[in-house]
Formats: structure tokens, C-alpha cells, sequence
């Protein structure tokens, strides 16, 4: 059976060029690598990158997905917490002072 090779996608030919490339010169890039796309979407997926966070070129684009990032931190710590808490709970506050003291004795060992 003969291997099929897949072709790169046109978003992702678009992210994989600098961001300060202009968009009719990435055109004449994809053209000559076989790629048929327009300058709209060049244009399009540049604005696409930059909401949700991802690679263009060699920089990263900031923008509205940063402060995802900083919310998904702020939830993965409240979610912690409240873990941490339902284990208290179900050891006993005695219990788990113990568990504290022997992991500070491992952490001032280290």
C-alpha cells in the first residue's frame, strides 16, 4: 500500500511565516509551494491567531488568550483548594497536620 504524504494546511502555512511578512507576499509564498489562498486569508487566520494564542513565525501573538491563561491558572488554584480541603476533611485535622509536618521536614531536608 503506497504512503500518502498530507499536505500542510493553508492555516497552518500562514502561521508557519513571520508576522511582520506582508499578507501578498505570503500569497506568492504559498502559490509557489502549491497553495492556493487569498490575501483575505492570510488576513483571516492572522486575526484567528491572535484571539486564540497561537504561533505566528518565530513570535507568539498576545492578546485576549493571555488572560484565558491567567482565568485557567486562577481555576486549576481554586481547584486545588477545594481538593485540598475535601482531604482534610476526610483525614482529620490531626492526620493531616502530621502529613504537613512530615512533608515541611522533606522540603527543609532538600
Amino acid at each position: 500500500m503506497q504512503k500518502v504524504k498530507l499536505k500542510q494546511s493553508k492555516a497552518g502555512f500562514i502561521r508557519a511565516q513571520s508576522d511582520d511578512l506582508p499578507a501578498a507576499e505570503i500569497v506568492k509564498k504559498a502559490k509557489a509551494a502549491g497553495i492556493t489562498i487569498t490575501v483575505h486569508t492570510v488576513h483571516t487566520t492572522r486575526s484567528m491567531a491572535r484571539k486564540t494564542g497561537k504561533t505566528m513565525g518565530a513570535t507568539t501573538l498576545a492578546g485576549p488568550a493571555q488572560t484565558d491563561k491567567q482565568s485557567d491558572a486562577a481555576r486549576s488554584e481554586q481547584q486545588d483548594t477545594q481538593q485540598f480541603v475535601k482531604l482534610v476533611m476526610a483525614l482529620g485535622l490531626r492526620r493531616s497536620e502530621e502529613v504537613l509536618a512530615q512533608i515541611r521536614e522533606k522540603l527543609a531536608s532538600l
